[in-house]
């Protein structure tokens, strides 16, 4: 992963310094991680294609003006999400639920595989029964490994907000699993 960071700056510095084979590199290793962002906002997997090339394109006309490289992941982010949500405005979309299945991880005995199963449709579930943005800023927190300082940057709400909504989203997924267990052992 760290790895990956400076390689993308250094890609970064060769496109600021005019080489535009580096942008194609670039575009090429953040796509999948773009994909997986707006699949998860979106609820057409067309409409998060979509919304994807028009983030890469704005990224593309726009890279030069970038200041800080090490700042790359949260704009590049930042202009997804927009991108995300001016989609969803157009076209009055629900925002879908996210997919645990990535998360959950592989798993060597059957027994292992019906735990993990069981337990990716109860988190599955949960997180579907969030807000939106509840699910975005737990995604880029835990799944992204975003700060809280490089999420309010993303969704455009000072650090404090997302503080608390990350405080809110834990406490509203502590008592929906809470209630899922006592509803299971009846």
């Amino acid at each position: 992963m760290k790895s990956e960071k400076v390689y993308i700056e250094y890609l970064l510095l060769k496109i600021q310094a005019g080489e535009s084979d580096s942008m194609n590199r670039l575009l090429v290793l953040v796509q999948s991680k773009m994909q997986a962002y707006a699949q998860r906002l979106m609820s057409q997997k067309s409409d998060a294609e979509d919304c994807v090339q028009d983030a890469m394109l704005l990224m593309t006309k726009k890279i030069k003006q970038l200041k800080n490289i090490k700042a790359f992941h949260g704009w590049m982010y930042k202009i997804l999400h927009n991108r995300c949500m001016d989609n969803l405005r157009k076209h009055k979309q629900e925002i879908a639920g996210i997919d645990t299945e990535s998360w959950i991880g592989e798993s060597s005995s059957e027994q292992d595989v019906a735990v993990k199963i069981d337990a990716q449709a109860d988190i599955a579930g949960v997180l579907r029964q969030l807000s939106g943005q509840a699910q975005t800023i737990i995604f880029l927190f835990y799944f992204e490994g975003f700060t809280v300082n490089e999420i309010s940057q993303v969704i455009d709400k000072p650090a404090g907000t997302i503080k608390s909504m990350l405080f809110e989203a834990r406490n509203d997924i502590k008592q929906l699993l809470n209630r899922e267990l006592t509803y299971e052992q009846y």
